[in-house]
């Protein structure tokens, strides 16, 4: 029993924190993209800008070069 306990402080506990500090980096991304998307939208609208898409382009062999 006091070996389960401490495999499970060793392991258990580490493993928590690694996925709520996931979860946390996640969602800031998610933010982060939408706050990307808004300034993407609203560039847009200056009379004169370009706004280059944002979405990754697949180039063909021997494209790009």
């Amino acid at each position: 029993m006091d070996e389960l306990l401490i495999q499970l402080g060793n392991y258990g506990f580490p493993m928590v924190v690694a996925a709520y500090l996931l979860v946390r980096v996640e969602r800031k991304i998610d933010h982060l993209s939408m706050a990307i998307r808004d300034l993407e939208r609203t560039i847009s609208l200056i009379p004169g800008s370009r706004v280059l898409s944002s979405r990754p382009v697949l180039l063909e062999a021997g494209e790009g070069k």
